[in-house]
């Protein structure tokens, strides 16, 4: 069945069009019932948030496209940066919130989420810089949760991207964005002297990044 086709059969769940062999290559050349279908319901956004940030509980056995296969295709969906995806995720905070809300758990952080979230996240920073960081920066909460969980390689690659970018952004430059920069590299200093080797060694590579590039 042709994914227009399987679209319009509604009611049509998310994870059946996700698998159509046409998907990721539909929206990539921007078929627009297919990213009409996405930005329609909030709850798609959802749950292609979720399917890339919610790891399966530890008891229980997903079929493995539910495990492995939907959440990498989720991943590459967010990646291809659409003007129209991006939009919806940016203009309503209470979904940026629920992303960042991955950052939370004071535990570790599973690899490949945190992988498939710093990818989304760095996707949105590329391409929709202004409103990305600003979002950001403007919480304080999110700039703790991104340090305390720079022991994970993805998140400390990502604490690079934002640092790099925001660094030469004169559109960033007002008084409470410096003081936000400011407190996110003060934060990564602080975790140089941490107990933690892991988190020492990463915020140690974040710094050297960011002198070596304005060096």
């Amino acid at each position: 069945m042709h994914i227009g086709q399987l679209i319009k059969s509604r009611p049509v769940s998310l994870e059946p069009v996700l698998l159509h062999e046409h998907f990721l290559q539909s929206a990539k050349d921007g078929n627009p019932m297919v990213i009409q279908y996405i930005v329609s319901e909030r709850k798609h956004l959802l749950h292609l948030m979720d399917l890339v940030t919610v790891q399966p509980a530890p008891s229980a056995v997903p079929p493995p496209e539910k495990a492995f296969f939907l959440p990498f295709l989720a991943s590459e969906f967010f990646e291809l940066a659409i003007p129209d995806i991006n939009k919806a995720l940016l203009e309503d905070h209470s979904l940026l919130s629920h992303l960042f809300k991955f950052l939370s758990p004071r535990s570790l952080l599973h690899g490949t989420n945190a992988a498939y979230f710093s990818k989304l996240v760095t996707a949105l920073i590329h391409h929709s810089t202004q409103k990305a960081l600003t979002y950001i920066y403007s919480n304080k909460q999110v700039l703790l949760d991104l340090q305390y969980h720079s022991t994970n390689q993805s998140i400390s690659d990502l604490l690079i991207s934002i640092l790099l970018v925001s660094a030469g952004m004169k559109s960033l430059s007002s008084p409470a964005f410096k003081a936000a920069k400011l407190d996110l590299v003060q934060l990564v200093i602080s975790s140089c002297i941490s107990g933690d080797p892991m988190k020492q060694a990463n915020s140690i590579t974040v710094l050297t990044e960011l002198t070596n590039n304005f060096s």
